[in-house]
């Protein structure tokens, strides 16, 4: 699986970088918003991690961007910030999850593999060839 990160400390790109060759995954790596941001337009990943302060722009607007152009690959948004406020923006700009720094790695590790499973599962049942069903009952009253 290949997975973007896009991070401007070189030291945290590194270490999630090695957290995910560990998982046997494929990492690309972008150190500011516009290179973060065309990379995510040219090639399909399987996932995208985004510090939400960039040098040059912030996580809100990348991930705005990203799914504007109809990309729905699972978006891991990584922040200092501890404001509900600013996870519930970054969730309803498009993130798929979000992580506080400092964080361990392993509860990072264990973040990629369930972003990756969910997204799996989602593609997986959206190339079957069987329908999906969803059946609601409601109760009224009278």
């Amino acid at each position: 699986m290949q997975v973007l990160v896009i991070e401007d400390d070189p030291t945290v790109r590194t270490l999630i970088k090695l957290v995910l060759q560990k998982q046997e995954h494929e990492v690309i790596l972008a150190q500011n918003a516009k290179n973060g941001t065309r990379l995510a337009f040219e090639d399909s990943h399987d996932m995208i991690i985004l510090d939400l302060g960039l040098p040059d722009g912030d996580g809100y607007d990348v991930c705005k961007k990203i799914r504007a152009e109809g990309i729905t690959t699972p978006i891991l948004v990584l922040s200092a910030e501890l404001e509900t406020d600013v996870k519930v923006k970054c969730l309803k700009v498009g993130a798929d999850d979000y992580l506080t720094k400092p964080y361990s790695l392993i509860e990072l590790s264990a973040r990629i593999k369930a972003s990756l499973r969910r997204a799996n599962q989602y593609s997986q049942a959206a190339t079957s060839e069987e329908p999906n069903l969803i059946q609601i009952h409601l109760l009224l009253k009278e």
